[in-house]
């Protein structure tokens, strides 16, 4: 955003050392505190789909382990793609869906593939695995699509509100 102000002449307001010292820090411990809180919420949407709305077996605590343990799929590929994101000074670069549509025209379905994180689709049919394994009578195709679908409906909305 900085470099997109000075490009068009703009002057950009000027940051107090202090207030960039302590952004690196604030990132690092907003970043561990929203994990904290997404992964519990997370494991409770999936409890209330798969144990209560479908009638698998398996509680809370099962549906937190398979949560936690497939978070760490965009924390490592995120580590991975911190320094292309640094070489191509995109801070907002992802690998989703969009990225091999990209003859597409900019509008709403291009920006309904780039909600889609391949990190995400990747984390979700962890998830499915860890239904599957929780509920054997879960198929693994059969709880990979609910998930996919969810992911898909987000994806819809978000889309809706992306500028194109």
């Amino acid at each position: 955003m900085r470099e997109q102000l000075l490009a068009q002449g703009g002057t950009p307001l000027p940051m107090p050392d202090r207030v960039t010292d302590w952004m690196s820090i604030l990132t690092v411990v907003g970043a561990a505190l929203s994990t904290s809180i997404v992964i519990p919420i997370g494991a409770g949407v999936l409890t209330g789909i798969f144990a209560f709305v479908l009638g698998d077996a398996g509680g809370y605590r099962q549906y937190l382990a398979v949560t936690a343990h497939s978070f760490f799929i965009p924390a490592l590929v995120g580590l991975f793609i911190m320094p292309l994101k640094i070489a191509t000074q995109d801070p907002q670069l992802t690998l989703n869906l969009g990225s091999f549509f990209f003859f597409l025209p900019s509008g709403y379905w291009l920006s309904v593939l780039t909600a889609m994180d391949l990190t995400q689709i990747w984390s979700s049919l962890v998830i499915a695995q860890g239904a599957h394994c929780i509920d054997r009578r879960r198929s693994f195709t059969s709880a990979a699509v609910i998930l996919l679908s969810l992911m898909f409906a987000m994806a819809l909305i978000i889309g809706r509100f992306m500028p194109s």
